[in-house]
């Protein structure tokens, strides 16, 4: 699978999609409580892997690979989507998703994709003021404890925020090309955000992966991480790599200020599991 697009007319805030053995979240295909099935994206990706997932509240999309590089479904693979759906209106909405899938001949790959994931998990945006929210991920042991070097060729990343966010980026940590950037978006809710790199970004000699967010927060009170009116940071990335991975913040300690900025860091928590698709 080299390309996914997306349409959609249904108030879709984000989907993310992954595909899992047929066997499993078993019962009738349609539309599911997550918690009737015991579905969670995490296990889904680890259990098979994850297929596309969308630019805050894009109503068409593609996630295009360059040429040669792909995703691998296996044979009877089940595809799971958890949507999560905005209806700011006033009225019912009654819409319409399509997921269209592009394949190419297994013969044409020369490079199987591994997906990555970065999450702010530990969000405390402070009321009435700028803040950025970052940190600095070290995953070389994480692979070495796999068995396999540090090292990623970056094919496709895609930030992720809600509508406080004004910024999100992803930079190399550590080693030669220490804070060289991969992703560095601002603003534009609504807009497919996901970049393919063609050629792909090498990352050799790093130590990790530093990521963050900045906000802007005109409420009186202080958004944490969530659903509805709170907020999110995080990077789905797919890259070629020996090693699949999500790396996530768990807490915001102040770190100081930069000008009018509020700054805020935290360990990270990686889970790392050698790739074998």
């Amino acid at each position: 699978m080299n390309a996914v697009q997306l349409s959609q007319s249904e108030a879709s805030h984000h989907s993310n999609w992954t595909y899992v053995p047929e066997d499993m979240f078993d019962g009738p295909d349609g539309i599911w409580p997550c918690k009737d099935r015991d579905y969670d994206q995490l296990s889904a990706a680890l259990a098979g892997g994850v297929l596309y997932a969308q630019s805050t509240q894009a109503v068409r999309e593609t996630q295009k690979f360059p040429e040669g590089a792909a995703l691998r479904i296996p044979a009877r693979s089940r595809l799971i989507s958890d949507i999560h759906t905005l209806n700011t209106s006033s009225e019912t909405i009654t819409g319409h998703l399509s997921l269209t899938l592009y394949a190419i001949p297994e013969a044409d790959v020369t490079v199987k994709l591994a997906p990555f994931h970065v999450d702010y998990h530990g969000l405390q945006i402070p009321p009435k003021a700028t803040s950025r929210f970052s940190g600095a991920c070290e995953l070389q042991s994480s692979f070495e404890a796999q068995g396999q070097p540090f090292e990623l060729d970056v094919y496709y990343l895609l930030p992720h925020t809600h509508e406080l966010g004004s910024r999100m980026f992803v930079e190399v940590y550590g080693g030669p090309d220490d804070n060289k950037t991969l992703i560095d978006v601002r603003g534009n809710i609504g807009e497919p955000r996901g970049r393919s790199f063609d050629p792909p970004v090498e990352v050799r000699g790093a130590t990790g992966l530093r990521f963050g967010c900045e906000f802007q927060n005109p409420r009186d009170e202080t958004i944490g991480w969530g659903f509805d009116d709170q907020e999110m940071c995080e990077a789905l990335g797919f890259a070629k790599s020996p090693v699949i991975f999500e790396t996530r913040i768990a807490t915001a300690e102040s770190s100081g200020a930069e000008g009018d900025t509020q700054l805020f860091t935290g360990p990270c928590d990686t889970l790392a599991v050698e790739w074998d698709n």
